[in-house]
C-alpha cells in the first residue's frame, strides 16, 4: 500500500511540480543508538526501540546510511559543515582569526577548527543552504540551537532580539525558539524547552503554507546536551525560555507527550543510572520529532516532505577524529525513497546542501564553493540528475578538528595527522594509544577500533604516502594563501542587514589587491630586494578579513583619537587595508623626509605588507584611485570614493567640489576653516554634496598621484599632506554604537538616505608601466583626460 501510495504521489508531483518541503532535525550530542554504530572495545549501552518510534520510524520507511561522517566532530564545526557545505578551516570567520602554527614545525599553518572559529559571518551569512532555498520561494525556517553566531554578534549577554536577528542574517526568513550558544553557568532562569522549538517550528509551517510556500525547517533540539535534561524535565516547564517567560503554554501548540511521562518510561526501562542523561534526552526529542511528523501529517504535506535526520557527532570520541567521534547516524524519508532500504556508500555532513538543493530540484549549483556531493540520486527513485557516479567516484572523507586533521578512504585505509597544539585527555589515551602522536594510520577491515598504528609498518607504506599526499593537497587548499602579485586574489562583497536596530555594512574581502604587490625596500625578506628594486614575490597573504561598520554612521559628540593605532583603520574598495600614520608601537609616524622611514617600502601603488602579511595603503593608492576613475562618474570634478572608514564614512582621493585639492589648515597651509577645502583634524570634512552620496561627512585622501613606475613611490606627498589617511575617527565604529560607548550627536546621514552596498574593485588593474612587471602601460582613457584637466597631481 506504502509503494503504491508513493508511486502515485511521484506521478502527481512530475504534472504539479510542487516544491517538496524539507524538515532537517538534528538533536545535540545524541548517542549512537543504532545498529549500524561504529565498532566499540566495549559493549555499547542499546536503548529500546520502542522508546524512540519516531527515529524508527524514519528508519522503516526510508533510508540509512551506514557509513555516515562529520567533517567537524564537534557542535559547532558540525553546524557549519551542515548549513555551507564546507570544511570549517574554509570558514571566513575561522580564517580571519588568524592560522596557528605547528609547534613541531614553523612553516606548517592551520586555521583551528572549534567552537569560537565556526562561526557564520561575512560572505558565508549569503553562502548557506537558508539562503538559496530563500532566493528559490521557500519559508527558511529555524528552530532550537544555533551556535554560529561569533561572540561579539550575539551570545547570552544580548538581547534576545540580537539573538533572533543574528539567526535571520543568515538567510531563515521565519526564527524562532533561539538558543544562541551552548547554556552555561550563568544561564540559570530557563534551560531546555523542547516543547516551545517545537510550537514555533509548528506556527512557521503553518504561516509557510497558508501562504503557498514550501518550507525548509531547520530544527535543532538543545537536548541530550548539559545542562541535564532530568533537570530541565523535573524544575522547569514550558514557559522557560530564553525570550523570558511565555505568556502560554507552548505544549498547547506542540501536543507533545507530557514531560513528566519521558521519566515514566525510561524508569520502566530500567536505564542505567550512566546513561541516564542520555536517554532521557533521545526520548524527549523523539517526542518533538513524532510531533512535527504528525503536524505534516495533519497538514497533508507528509507526501511532500523530504525528512533527514541524523546526529551532530559522535558520543563515544567526540572532539576527536577517531570514528566514535566522526561517524553519525543519518536517515532520509521521502515520497520517491525506497522504505526500509540502507546505503552503504560513505558519505559526510557536508553533504547535506548539495543533496537538499538537489533533492528540490535546484540544478544550478550555488554561486559559491561548495565541498561536499550530493547522495541524492543514491535514495531517490525518480531523480533526473544523476549524482551517484560522483559521490561512487569520491574514494576518501575529510575531517578537522582544532588543528587535527583526518582522511578515511574506501579501502578501509585511514590517516590521522596530530599536532601538538592540541590537547589529549587521558581518557582519549586510554582508548586510543597513539592519540599523541603525530602521524597515526590504521587498517579499519582488520583493526576498526582504532587500537594498532601501522605508519611505521612498511608493509603500510604505500597507502601512508597516498592518505598523506591527500591531506597535505587538503592543507594547501585550506590553509594560508598568498596573494597573486599581479592582483588576481583580489576579493570584496558587501551585504547590508539589520542589527538590533542598527544598520549593519558587512564586508568580507581577501585583503588582497587588484594590482601589483612585488615587495621592494626590503633587502633581506625572501623575495624581496632591496630600496628601488622590484622583488621577485609578493608578501601579501589572503587576510579573509571581516568587517563590520554601521550602515547609517553617526557623528559622535566627540572625535575618537585613532593616530597611534596599529593595523587597519579603513578598508579600500578593492579591499586592502588603510593604516593610519603610526608605523609601530611607540606611535612613530611616517615620516616622509626622513630616506629610512617606512615609506622607503611602499610600491609605486603606495602599499607594502607588515609582517603577518597584510598589504595596506598609508597614502592615497593611485593604482586604486586611477580604477575607480576609470569606473565611476565625476561629479563637478570630486574624486570619487575609494573606501569606507571603520565609522562607516565614506573616504574619497584628494579632490574636493570642483577638482580642487583638499587641505589641512592644521598644518600650516593656506585655507580658511570655513572653506569647503579644508579638512578636519581627522582629515574629514562636515558638509552635504549633493549628487555625490547622502553622507553628512566624508573622509578625504590627501598627497599625490604616483608616476606609477617608481620604487619606492613617488612622488612623496609633503609633510603638510600629514595624516594622508585619517587621524581620528569622526563617527563612531558599529562595535561602540552597539556597546553604547560612543554617542552619537547627530545622525550623520541625510534626508533620503539609504545603505546600499557597494561592488568594489576586484577586476585585476594594469594600468601602469610596462617596465615593471604585471604591467601593460596601457592607462585607461578616462585616466589620462583627468590628468589633462589637472584634477589628479597637484
Amino acid at each position: 500500500m506504502g509503494t503504491l501510495v508513493l508511486t502515485i504521489f511521484s506521478l502527481l508531483l512530475g504534472v504539479s511540480a510542487k516544491k517538496p518541503n524539507v524538515i532537517f532535525y538534528m538533536p545535540d550530542d545524541l548517542s549512537f543508538y543504532f545498529k549500524e554504530r561504529p565498532a566499540s572495545s566495549e559493549t555499547p549501552f542499546e536503548l529500546d526501540p520502542a522508546l524512540m518510534p519516531n527515529f524508527y520510524r524514519i528508519r522503516e520507511e526510508g533510508t540509512v546510511f551506514l557509513d555516515a561522517n562529520v567533517a567537524g566532530p564537534k557542535c559547532a564545526p558540525s553546524r557549519f559543515n551542515v548549513l555551507t557545505g564546507r570544511y570549517c578551516s574554509k570558514s571566513i570567520y575561522a580564517r580571519s582569526q588568524g592560522a596557528t602554527t605547528n609547534p613541531a614545525n614553523s612553516t606548517e599553518e592551520r586555521f583551528a577548527v572549534t567552537v569560537p572559529q565556526c562561526k557564520i559571518a561575512g560572505t558565508d551569512e549569503m553562502h548557506n543552504v537558508q539562503s538559496v532555498l530563500s532566493k528559490e520561494g521557500y519559508s527558511t525556517i529555524h528552530s532550537g540551537k544555533w551556535h554560529l553566531a561569533p561572540s561579539d554578534v550575539a551570545d547570552w549577554h544580548t538581547s534576545y532580539a540580537s539573538a533572533e536577528a543574528a539567526v535571520r542574517n543568515t538567510g531563515f526568513t521565519d526564527v524562532g525558539s533561539v538558543y544562541i550558544e551552548n547554556m552555561g553557568s550563568s544561564v540559570t532562569n530557563f534551560t531546555h524547552n523542547l516543547e516551545w522549538m517545537t510550537a514555533t517550528a509548528m506556527t512557521n509551517i503553518d504561516n509557510a503554507l497558508d501562504n503557498d510556500k514550501p518550507f525548509f525547517l531547520y530544527f535543532a533540539p538543545t537536548a541530550p546536551h548539559s545542562p541535564r535534561v532530568s533537570t530541565a524535565i523535573n524544575e522547569f516547564s514550558g514557559l522557560d525560555s530564553p525570550n523570558g517567560t511565555l505568556p502560554e503554554d507552548p505544549n498547547i501548540i506542540a501536543g507533545m507527550p507530557q514531560r513528566s511521562s519521558i521519566i515514566s518510561r525510561i524508569n520502566a526501562a530500567s536505564v542505567p543510572t550512566s546513561e541516564r542523561n542520555s536517554a532521557l534526552g533521545a526520548v524527549w526529542c523523539d517526542d518533538a520529532l513524532g510531533a512535527l511528523l504528525d503536524h505534516v501529517e495533519s497538514k497533508g504535506e507528509t507526501n511532500n516532505t523530504i525528512v533527514i535526520v541524523t546526529m551532530d557527532h559522535g558520543m563515544g570520541a567526540k572532539d576527536s577524529l577517531y570514528d566514535q567521534g566522526v561517524r553519525v547516524a543519518l536517515m532520509v524519508r521521502g515520497p520517491t525513497i525506497t522504505a526500509n532500504s540502507t546505503v552503504d556508500t560513505p558519505v559526510s555532513n557536508i553533504d547535506i546542501l548539495p543533496t537538499i538543493l538537489e533533492a528540490v530540484g535546484i540544478q544550478n549549483a550555488p554561486d559559491f564553493e561548495v565541498d561536499g556531493v550530493s547522495w541524492w540520486s543514491t535514495v531517490d527513485n525518480t531523480t533526473e540528475y544523476d549524482s551517484a557516479q560522483i559521490l561512487a567516484d569520491r574514494d576518501c572523507l575529510i575531517s578537522e578538528i582544532d588543528t587535527d586533521r583526518m582522511i578515511k578512504c574506501t579501502n578501509n585505509m585511514k590517516y590521522l595527522n596530530h599536532w601538538e597544539s592540541t590537547d589529549i585527555e587521558d581518557s582519549l589515551l586510554s582508548e586510543y594509544p597513539s592519540a599523541n602522536i603525530t602521524h597515526q594510520l590504521y587498517d579499519l577491515s582488520s583493526d576498526p577500533v582504532e587500537k594498532t598504528n601501522e605508519a611505521e609498518d612498511s608493509t603500510y607504506f604505500s597507502s601512508f604516502v597516498s592518505l598523506s599526499s591527500q591531506l597535505t593537497h587538503h592543507d594547501v587548499v585550506t590553509g594560508v594563501q598568498a596573494c597573486e602579485a599581479c592582483g588576481d586574489s583580489a576579493r570584496y562583497v558587501e551585504h547590508i542587514t539589520d542589527y538590533v536596530g542598527y544598520s549593519k555594512r558587512t564586508i568580507t574581502t581577501s585583503g588582497c589587491p587588484n594590482h601589483y604587490s612585488y615587495c621592494t625596500g626590503k633587502k633581506n625578506a625572501a623575495g624581496c630586494a632591496a630600496k628601488g628594486n622590484e622583488g621577485s614575490q609578493s608578501q601579501a597573504l589572503d587576510q579573509d578579513r571581516l568587517v563590520y561598520i554601521p550602515g547609517e554612521p553617526v557623528i559622535a559628540t566627540s572625535p575618537t583619537d585613532i593616530e597611534c593605532n596599529m593595523g587597519a583603520v579603513a578598508v579600500s574598495l578593492n579591499g586592502v587595508s588603510i593604516y593610519g600614520g603610526a608605523v609601530d608601537t611607540s606611535c612613530d609616524l611616517v615620516d616622509v623626509t626622513d630616506s629610512t622611514s617606512e615609506w622607503t617600502s611602499f610600491d609605486f601603488c603606495s602599499g607594502h605588507s607588515q609582517a603577518a602579511g597584510d598589504y595596506h595603503y598609508h597614502f592615497l593608492s593611485t593604482c586604486l584611485l586611477t580604477d575607480a576613475l576609470a569606473r565611476t562618474v565625476s561629479i563637478d570634478g570630486h574624486s570619487p570614493q575609494l573606501g569606507w572608514a571603520y565609522d562607516g564614512f565614506p573616504i574619497y582621493g584628494p579632490n574636493g567640489v570642483g577638482g580642487i585639492e583638499m587641505t589641512h589648515p592644521a598644518n600650516g597651509t593656506s585655507c580658511a576653516p570655513e572653506s569647503t577645502h579644508c579638512l578636519d583634524s581627522c582629515s574629514g570634512k562636515k558638509q552635504e554634496i549633493p549628487g555625490l552620496d547622502k553622507f553628512k561627512y566624508r573622509y578625504y585622501f590627501t598627497g599625490p598621484s604616483s608616476d606609477l613606475t617608481s620604487l619606492p613611490v613617488s612622488p612623496l606627498p609633503d609633510p603638510d599632506d600629514y595624516p594622508f589617511s585619517i587621524k581620528c575617527y569622526a563617527g563612531c565604529t558599529f562595535q561602540d554604537l552597539v556597546d553604547g560607548v560612543c554617542v552619537a550627536a547627530e545622525s550623520g546621514v541625510a534626508d533620503g538616505y539609504q545603505a546600499t552596498a557597494m561592488p568594489g574593485y576586484t577586476e585585476k588593474f594594469t594600468g601602469f608601466s610596462d617596465t615593471r612587471l604585471c604591467g601593460t602601460g596601457i592607462l585607461p582613457t578616462k585616466y589620462c583626460l583627468e590628468i589633462s584637466y589637472g584634477m589628479v597631481h597637484h
